[in-house]
C-alpha cells in the first residue's frame, strides 16, 4: 500500500510539474510566443527561496536580480510566490509600462497583500482601482499641500521632539523599531484619533513588523508569519470599528480627520462600509510607517559613517535657528523649503534605499516589448532601483554622496505615484532638523544591511542620544528579527519531502554503468526533452558520453534505462534479440495499441512479425517495382505542380501531408483526402507531438489530447473496416483487405485491433520520410554544388530516354548513384528518432557492466552515424564521402532503418519516395529557400519555424506569354492610334531637333531597352551625338524636351515655380491620385509638407541625436546574419534591410513578426515604375496597382489602429502626420497612407542600389578597400573603448569614405534624370519649350562628363581630392537640385558611410558571382551580385 501511495503521489507531482513547464512555452491564440529568457525554478515555489536569500551588507540591487540581469539581460522571466513574473530592469520598458497603466497593465499586489485587504475574487481588479483612486484623493486632502503647511508641520515637530527627548533618557535605542512605532502612533492619531497612550483598546504592538510578512506565502495557518500578521490586522480593524462606533454615537465630538471624511463619504461611495473603512485605515498606516522609518534609519547609518555630511547638515539647520528671533520657536514651512542640503540628504538616502525590489503591475493583455511577449495575466516587476543605481547617471552609485542629486522615482511611477510623498519627505526633514540641532548622537552598534529582497537591518542600528542641554542617559533596546525562520521552515519542508519520496536504487547483482537516475520518478526526462540546437547528437547523450563514457544509466519517462553509444555493444544486443532483449515501445505507444499486461511481450512479437510480413507485401521491392513507382511519381508531380502555383510553402508540413495521404489512399485503406471531411494528417501531427510525453491520460495533458485524436482516428478506421466487411464490393485489394482476409487465421486480428494496426503502419511512414526530405531540402538550399551535380545526373537520365516525358523506370531509379549518396547522407545526419529501443529479458553483462532484467536499453545509433572517426566532419553535408566508404564500414556504422531482426520493412519504400521526389524536383523545378531552416532535436528532429521554399516551373512558357501580351498590346495601341490620332501641337517658335517616334508610345520602347554599362543610357547618348545636348522625344505618352546641357539645367532649376513645376510620371501620379485640376497645387503642398516632416525625422538633428546608434545596430545585426549564411545577393538583402528599417521608423513595421513581407511588394512595384499607365488586367501597371492597393490597405489599417488606440503611438512619422491632420486639410485617412507609401518608395531603391554598386566597385578595387580599412581602423584606435558606438564627429571625419560614397553616387545616377513640367512657353538657346511639355534634366550627363571627370566611368575615389567646391556644386547633383533637393540626402549618406565602417572593421568579403550592370533606364543588376561575408577575428 505504501508503494501504491508513493506512486499516486509521484504521478500528481509529475502532472503538476508538467502544468508548470507549460509556462515556459505559453501559446497566444494557439501560436507559441517568445518569452524573455530566464528560469521558472522549482514547481510551485519557483525561485522564491533564491529571492529570500539575503544579500549582506550591501545596498546594491538584490543579487537575485543582479545575477539574472548579467545572465539573461535587463528583461527576464521567473516565478515568485506561485506567480509567473516578467522582471524588467530596462528604463525604456519601465517607462513604457508606466505610461500604459489602465490600458495594458494594472496595479497588482502579492497575494499576501491582497488577502490583507480582502481584494480577492472577481472584483479584485476593480476594487484595487476604486480604492486607489479614492485613497489618493483622501490622502492628498489630509496629508498633502495646505494641510501639511498649516496644520501638520507643528504636530510633526512636536512628536519628533517628544520622542527624541524620551530616547535620550534611555540607553542605546534601536532606531528602526523606535522610529516605526513613533510614525505609526502619529499617523494613527492624526488619521483616526487613535491615542496609543490614552486608549483603552488593546494596544497594537506588532503592526510595524508587517513589512516582513509582505513577501511571505499567504498561508493563514497558526504558527506562520502570515497568520500572526492577520491576527494583528484583526486587532487593528476592531480598534478602528470601536472608534467609528464612538463617532457615530457622538457626532459633536468628531474632529474632522481622515476617518471623519471616510464616514461622511459613506453616503456617496457605496464601497465604503464599516468593514471596508477599517481595511482602509489599516492600509494608510501600512503605507506610512515603513518607508519613512526605513529611510530615516538608513540616513542615521549613513550620517554616522560620514561625519562631513553630518557636519554640513548640522551647520545648515543651526543656521536656520540663528536666523530666528526666538531660537526655540517651531520650524516653519518657509524654513523647511530653504533646507537645500537637508533635502539632498533625504534624496540621496531615498535613492540608495529602494525598500522593495521593484514595483508590481499585472498585464491586462499580451504586450510586445523589445521582441518579447508579456502574456496577459502575468505579473510585471519593474526594477526601479536600477535607475537610481545607474553609474552613467550617478558616478560611484553605491556611495552616499548628498552633494549630487538627480531625478529618480522613490515613490513609484505612472499614475500610481505615492500621494504621501511630500508628507514623508517633510517628516524626514523635520526629524533630522530636531536631531542635529538639539542632540549629539553616535552609533553604538549595528548598521549591517540585508536585502531579502526588501531592505532590512538584521542587527538594527543602535544609537545613543545625548541632549545638548541635559546630558546622557543610556538604556538598552530589544531587537526582534525572524526572517531567517521562514527560510529554515522552507528548507525543512523540502528536506522531509525528499525523505518521503526518496529515490531508491534497485539491488543489482553486478556493476551498473555509471550515470545519474535524476529526480524521483521523472528521472532525467526534463533534460532529455530540452531541445538540442543543432543536428549533432542530442546534448543529453553527448554530455553524458563525455562524463560517463559510451555506456551509462539514466531514468526516462519513469523507466530505468541503459543508454549505449558503443557500436560493438549495439551490434551484440541487436544480434541477441529474442534471447537477451525484446522489442520495446514507450508506454505512450503501448497504450495506443493496448499492448499492456502479462501478454505484452508475446503480443508485440506476434504483431511485429505479422506487420513485417504484410508491409513487405505492400511496401516491398516487388510491389514498388510492379505498381507503386508510377503512382509515387504521379503523386509527387501533382504536389510539386500545386506548390509551384502558391507562395512559399512550409515543406515539412506539405511533404508530411503528401506522404500521409498517398500511403493512406494507395496502400493502406483507400482514404481520399480531397473528398474527406476529416483531415487525418492534422491528427497525426498532434499525435506525433504527444508521442514522447508522459502517459498520463488526465485532461489538459499533451498525452490526453493525443489519445483523443487517436480515438478519433481509430473510429474512422474501424468504420471503414466494418463497411468493407459488410460490402465486399468496396474492397480494393489493399493492406486493409488483406487484414480482413487474415481475420480467420490470425486470432489477434479483431475488428478492434485491425484499426490499431493500420494506425501503426501510417504512424511509421508519416514522420520519418517527411523529416528526412525536409532536411534534404535544407541541405540542398545551402549546397548549390550538390544541386548542380544532382541535376546533371537526372538530366542525363532524361536525355537517354526515347520520350523525355515518360515515367521514371525501376532501372533508372537503381542507376541514380549520386542521388543514393544524397539520400544516404541525409539519413545519416538526420537520425529522426533518438535511437533504437529494446528491453532486457534477463540480466546480462557487456564490457564489465550488468544490464538488469526489465530495464530499457536505448541504442543511440546517431552516435555511430555521427562518429568523426568514421565520418570526417560528421555534421557537414557531403554526399561525395560515400564514394570512399566500403560496404563493411557502411553496414557497421549506418543503420537508419534499425537493426537486427527488426530492420524496417518500409526502408526501400522510403528511399524510393525520396529519390523520386528529388528526380522530379531537379528536372522540372527551381526552388529557393525563403525563410526558416532552424533545426533542433527534442529529442526527435524538429524544424522550429519550418523551412519555407518558393518553387518556379523551369519551363519557359512565361516568356511566350509575355511576348503574346506584347503583341496584343501593340495591336491595341495601333488601333487606339487610329481612333485618337496623333496630334502635333502648334508651337510658336523652334522646337529642339529630335523624333517623336510612334504615335502615343513615342520612343518608349527604345528608352527601356537596357544599356549594358554604367555609362549614359544609349537612348540619351545616341541622340546627343545625333541632335546635340538638347532634343525632343515622346515617352510613355508625353512630349518631352531632354536636356544634357548644364547651363539649361541650371536655368530651369533656378526658375522652378515661375517657368516650371515639379512633375511625376503618370504612373507615379496615379499612385498618389494627384490628377485633375488640383494636381499642380496638390503636388506643391504635398512636397512642402513632405520635405518638412522628412527633415524632422530623417534630418541632421534627428540623425545626430537618435538615429545614428539605431542605424549602427541595424547594420551590425544584418551583417552578422549574412556572415552566418552562404553567399548572399546583396541587392536583395540590402533592399530588405533598408526597407524594414525605414518602415519601422515611419510606422513601426515589424518585419520579423509581420505576415506580410512588404519589401517584396515594393520590389514588384518598382519594376513597373516606368511602365505605361494602363490599368488593364495582365499589364505590368495593373499588377503594380494591385500590390499598391494591398500596401495602402495595410498602411491604412495601421493608421486606423493608432487613431482608435492612442496607447499604440510611438512618436514616429505616422504619429506626427496624425497630429497634423487638424492643421493640414489634405491629410486625410486616405491620403496619409499615400504619403507613407511615397516616403518608403523614395528610400527603398536608391540606398540599396548605391550600396550594391559599392560592393561591385570595392570587389574590383582592393586598393580602395585597403585605404578604407586604414581610415576606419584609425578611428577605432582613437577610442577609449574600441567597442563603443560610432559618433557623429567620427562620421564627419571620414574623408576618404565620403570620397568613396561620392564617387559611387556620381557613377550610379540611379534615376535617368529630374523631371519638370513647363508652366508656359519659354525660350533657351534658340529653342522653344512649350507650355505643358515635360522637361527631363539629364543630370547623369553632367556627372559623367569627361571634360570634368577624366575617365568618367572608372571608379576612382581619389579624384575628389583635386576637385574644388565650385566644380562639385556645378557638376554633382546626386540628390536633385533647385528647391527640390532630396530631404533624405544626409540620411542616405550616413547609412552608406556607417555600413562601410562596420564592413571594413569587422568583416572580410568576397564576390562569388554576378556583377553585370545595366540601365533600363534605371540601374539594375542582372543576376545580382553575390557576396560571401566572413567575420574578422
Amino acid at each position: 500500500m505504501l508503494g501504491v501511495g508513493l506512486v499516486i503521489v509521484a504521478l500528481f507531482v509529475i502532472y503538476y510539474t508538467y502544468l508548470l513547464m507549460k509556462w515556459k512555452y505559453p501559446k497566444i491564440n494557439g501560436v507559441p510566443v517568445q518569452l524573455p529568457p530566464g528560469s521558472m525554478g522549482l514547481p510551485v515555489i519557483g525561485e522564491t527561496i533564491q529571492l529570500l536569500i539575503p544579500s549582506y551588507n550591501s545596498i546594491d540591487i538584490h543579487p537575485f536580480i543582479r545575477k539574472r540581469i548579467q545572465r539573461y539581460g535587463p528583461i527576464f522571466r521567473t516565478n515568485l510566490v506561485g506567480r509567473p513574473i516578467i522582471v524588467s530592469a530596462d528604463p525604456e520598458v519601465n517607462k513604457y509600462i508606466f505610461s500604459q497603466e489602465g490600458h495594458l497593465v494594472e496595479m497588482w499586489y502579492l497575494d499576501s497583500f491582497a488577502k490583507l485587504f480582502a481584494f480577492e475574487g472577481e472584483s479584485k481588479v476593480t476594487a484595487i482601482g476604486r480604492v486607489h483612486r479614492y485613497l489618493r484623493g483622501i490622502t492628498l486632502n489630509h496629508f498633502g499641500g495646505e494641510n501639511l503647511r498649516e496644520k501638520m508641520l507643528p504636530q510633526i515637530e512636536a512628536t519628533v521632539s517628544s520622542n527624541l527627548c524620551k530616547w535620550s533618557t534611555q540607553g542605546a535605542v534601536e532606531v528602526k523599531t523606535a522610529i516605526s512605532r513613533m510614525i505609526f502612533n502619529f499617523t494613527a492619531k492624526v488619521a483616526f484619533g487613535y491615542d496609543v497612550e490614552n486608549s483603552k483598546a488593546e494596544k497594537i504592538e506588532s503592526l510595524p513588523n508587517f513589512i516582513q510578512s509582505l513577501m511571505s506565502f499567504p498561508l493563514n495557518i497558526p504558527g506562520t508569519t502570515f497568520h500572526k500578521c492577520m491576527k494583528d490586522k484583526e486587532k487593528m480593524s476592531n480598534m478602528v470599528r470601536q472608534i467609528m462606533k464612538e463617532r457615530f454615537n457622538s457626532p459633536d465630538k468628531r474632529p474632522g480627520d481622515f476617518l471623519d471624511q471616510a464616514i461622511n463619504d459613506m453616503a456617496s461611495e457605496k464601497f465604503l462600509t464599516e468593514d471596508f473603512i477599517a481595511e482602509l485605515a489599516f492600509g494608510i498606516l501600512f503605507a506610512a510607517f515603513e518607508s519613512v522609518s526605513t529611510t530615516l534609519t538608513l540616513a542615521l547609518k549613513f550620517l554616522s559613517e560620514n561625519p562631513l555630511v553630518l557636519e554640513e547638515l548640522t551647520a545648515e539647520n543651526e543656521a536656520v535657528l540663528r536666523k530666528r528671533e526666538n531660537p526655540d520657536s517651531q520650524l516653519t514651512w518657509e524654513e523647511y523649503k530653504t533646507m537645500t542640503f537637508t533635502q539632498s540628504v533625504v534624496n540621496e538616502t531615498l535613492r540608495l534605499m529602494n525598500i522593495p525590489p521593484g514595483l508590481l503591475r499585472k498585464a491586462l493583455k499580451d504586450i510586445n516589448v523589445k521582441g518579447y511577449t508579456i502574456p496577459a495575466g502575468w505579473t510585471i516587476m519593474l526594477v526601479t532601483p536600477i535607475v537610481h543605481l545607474n553609474p552613467e547617471t550617478y558616478k560611484d552609485p553605491l556611495e552616499f554622496n548628498p552633494w549630487r542629486w538627480k531625478s529618480f522615482m522613490p515613490f513609484g511611477g505612472g499614475t500610481r505615484q505615492c500621494a504621501g510623498a511630500e508628507f514623508s519627505k517633510l517628516y524626514m526633514a523635520a526629524f533630522l532638523h530636531v536631531l542635529v540641532t538639539k542632540y549629539r548622537w553616535s552609533k553604538v552598534k549595528g548598521g549591517r544591511i540585508t536585502r531579502s529582497p526588501i531592505l532590512l537591518f538584521p542587527d538594527g542600528v543602535h544609537i545613543k542620544l545625548t541632549s545638548k542641554l541635559y546630558g546622557i542617559v543610556r538604556v538598552q533596546l530589544i531587537l526582534l528579527m525572524w526572517t531567517i525562520g521562514l527560510l529554515v521552515v522552507a528548507l525543512a519542508v523540502i528536506y522531509y519531502t525528499h525523505l518521503i519520496r526518496q529515490w531508491r536504487n534497485p539491488w543489482i547483482d553486478g556493476v551498473l554503468p555509471p550515470g545519474s537516475m535524476g529526480w524521483p520518478l521523472i528521472g532525467e526526462t526534463l533534460q532529455f526533452i530540452i531541445p538540442g540546437r543543432s543536428l549533432d547528437i542530442h546534448p543529453f547523450v553527448k554530455k553524458r558520453m563525455q562524463k560517463y563514457g559510451p555506456i551509462f544509466k539514466t531514468s526516462l519517462l519513469g523507466k530505468p534505462t541503459i543508454i549505449s553509444t558503443d557500436n560493438e555493444v549495439n551490434r551484440y544486443i541487436l544480434q541477441h534479440e529474442g534471447t537477451l532483449v525484446e522489442l520495446w515501445y514507450l508506454d505512450s505507444f503501448a497504450k495506443f495499441f493496448a499492448l499492456e499486461g502479462e501478454n505484452r511481450v508475446s503480443a508485440i512479437g506476434e504483431v511485429h512479425r505479422y506487420t513485417r510480413s504484410i508491409a513487405l507485401k505492400h511496401f516491398g521491392v516487388e510491389s514498388l517495382r510492379e505498381s507503386l513507382l508510377p503512382k509515387i511519381e504521379n503523386m509527387i508531380n501533382t504536389n510539386l505542380a500545386k506548390w509551384a502555383t502558391q507562395g512559399p510553402v512550409d515543406v515539412k508540413q506539405a511533404i508530411a501531408v503528401m506522404v500521409f495521404d498517398f500511403t493512406a489512399k494507395e496502400i493502406v485503406f483507400g482514404y481520399d483526402a480531397e473528398n474527406s471531411k476529416e483531415k487525418l494528417s492534422e491528427n497525426y501531427t498532434r499525435i506525433a507531438d504527444g508521442f514522447l510525453s508522459l502517459p498520463l491520460k488526465i485532461p489538459g495533458t499533451l498525452f490526453h489530447k493525443c489519445m483523443q485524436d487517436h480515438k478519433k482516428m481509430t473510429k474512422i478506421l474501424k468504420d471503414t473496416l466494418i463497411e468493407r466487411v459488410n460490402d465486399p464490393s468496396k474492397r480494393r485489394g489493399d493492406f486493409l483487405d488483406q487484414a480482413i482476409d487474415d481475420l480467420e487465421t490470425k486470432k489477434f486480428l479483431t475488428v478492434d485491433f485491425i484499426p490499431q494496426l493500420i494506425f501503426g503502419i501510417l504512424f511509421a511512414s508519416y514522420e520519418s520520410i517527411s523529416s528526412t526530405l525536409t532536411l534534404a531540402i535544407k541541405f540542398l538550399s545551402e549546397n548549390p554544388q550538390v544541386v548542380e551535380k544532382l541535376t546533371a545526373e537526372h538530366e542525363t537520365i532524361l536525355k537517354k530516354r526515347e520520350n523525355p516525358n515518360s515515367s521514371l523506370a525501376w532501372e533508372e531509379y537503381r542507376s541514380l548513384t549520386f542521388t543514393q549518396m544524397v539520400v544516404n547522407e541525409t539519413l545519416r545526419i538526420s537520425n529522426p528518432p533518438p535511437g533504437i529501443i529494446r528491453r532486457a529479458l534477463k540480466d546480462f553483462q557487456v564490457k564489465g557492466y550488468t544490464i538488469p532484467s526489465g530495464w530499457t536499453v536505448l541504442l543511440a545509433t546517431p552516435a555511430v552515424q555521427l562518429n568523426p572517426e568514421t565520418f570526417k566532419d560528421p555534421l557537414t553535408f557531403d554526399p561525395c564521402r560515400w564514394k570512399d566508404l566500403d560496404q563493411v564500414t557502411i553496414s557497421k556504422n549506418f543503420i537508419p532503418f534499425g537493426g537486427g531482426t527488426r530492420h524496417c520493412a518500409g526502408a526501400e519504400f522510403s528511399k524510393l519516395i525520396m529519390s523520386t521526389f528529388l528526380h522530379v524536383l531537379v528536372t522540372k523545378y527551381r526552388f529557393t529557400k525563403v525563410k526558416g531552416g532552424y533545426v533542433s532535436r527534442n529529442p526527435v528532429i524538429s524544424f522550429g519555424d519550418g523551412i519555407h521554399i518558393k518553387e518556379e516551373s523551369s519551363k519557359k512558357l512565361s516568356r511566350m506569354w509575355t511576348i503574346g501580351l506584347a503583341v496584343v498590346a501593340l495591336v491595341v495601341v495601333y488601333y487606339t492610334h487610329l481612333i485618337f490620332k496623333w496630334r502635333s501641337s502648334k508651337i510658336e517658335g523652334v522646337l529642339p531637333p529630335g523624333s517623336m517616334g510612334w504615335p502615343l508610345i513615342g520612343e518608349t520602347l527604345q528608352f527601356i531597352i537596357p544599356g549594358k554599362s554604367l555609362d549614359l543610357h544609349p537612348f540619351v547618348k545616341k541622340r546627343m551625338q545625333k541632335y546635340g545636348p538638347i532634343f525632343k522625344t515622346s515617352l510613355v505618352g508625353r512630349p518631352i524636351i531632354v536636356s544634357t546641357d548644364y547651363e539649361m539645367n541650371k536655368y530651369i532649376l533656378q526658375h522652378e515655380g515661375t517657368l516650371v513645376e515639379l512633375w511625376y510620371l503618370d504612373s507615379f501620379a496615379k499612385f498618389f491620385a494627384l490628377e485633375g485640376e488640383t494636381r499642380v497645387n496638390a503636388i506643391g503642398i504635398v512636397h512642402k509638407y513632405l520635405r518638412s516632416i522628412t527633415l524632422n525625422h530623417f534630418g541632421v538633428e534627428s540623425l545626430k541625436s537618435s538615429l545614428l546608434p539605431k542605424i549602427e545596430d541595424m547594420l551590425h545585426a544584418n551583417l552578422a546574419n549574412w556572415a552566418t549564411q552562404g553567399p548572399v545577393d546583396v541587392k536583395q538583402v540590402i533592399s530588405v534591410m533598408v526597407f524594414n528599417f525605414t518602415a519601422n521608423k515611419i510606422f513601426g513595421y515589424d518585419a520579423e513578426n509581420s505576415k506580410e513581407k512588404l519589401s517584396e511588394n515594393y520590389t514588384k512595384i518598382l519594376n513597373s515604375f516606368i511602365s505605361l499607365p494602363l490599368n488593364i488586367p495582365g499589364t505590368s501597371f495593373h499588377k503594380c496597382m494591385k500590390d499598391r492597393e494591398k500596401m495602402l490597405k495595410m498602411l491604412k489599417d495601421t493608421l486606423m489602429e493608432r487613431l482608435s488606440d492612442p496607447s499604440k503611438r510611438r512618436g514616429d512619422f505616422l504619429d506626427q502626420a496624425i497630429d497634423d491632420m487638424k492643421t493640414e486639410k489634405f491629410l486625410t485617412e486616405d491620403f496619409i497612407p499615400q504619403l507613407m507609401f511615397g516616403i518608403l518608395f523614395a528610400s527603398f531603391e536608391s540606398m540599396s542600389t548605391t550600396l550594391t554598386l559599392t560592393f561591385k566597385f570595392l570587389s574590383e578595387n582592393p586598393r580602395v578597400v585597403e585605404e578604407l580599412r586604414v581610415e576606419h581602423e584609425a578611428i577605432v584606435k582613437k577610442r577609449e573603448n574600441p567597442n563603443s558606438r560610432l559618433t557623429w564627429e567620427e562620421y564627419r571625419s571620414m574623408t576618404f569614405t565620403q570620397m568613396v560614397v561620392n564617387e559611387t553616387l556620381r557613377i550610379s545616377n540611379i534615376p535617368p534624370g529630374l523631371f519638370r513640367k513647363a508652366l508656359k512657353d519659354f525660350q533657351f538657346k534658340g529653342y522653344t519649350v512649350p507650355a505643358g511639355w515635360t522637361v527631363m534634366l539629364v543630370t547623369p550627363a553632367t556627372q559623367l562628363n569627361p571634360e570634368t571627370f577624366k575617365d568618367p566611368v572608372t571608379f576612382n575615389p581619389w579624384r575628389w581630392q583635386d576637385l574644388d567646391q565650385v566644380t562639385i556644386s556645378k557638376n554633382f547633383m546626386p540628390f536633385g537640385g533647385g528647391t527640390r533637393q532630396c530631404a533624405g540626402a544626409e540620411y542616405s549618406k550616413l547609412v552608406l558611410s556607417t555600413f562601410l565602417h562596420i564592413l571594413v572593421t569587422k568583416y572580410s568579403f568576397t564576390k562569388v558571382k554576378g556583377g553585370d550592370v545595366s540601365r533600363t533606364p534605371i540601374i539594375s543588376f542582372g543576376d545580382g551580385i553575390h557576396i560571401k561575408f566572413t567575420a574578422r577575428a
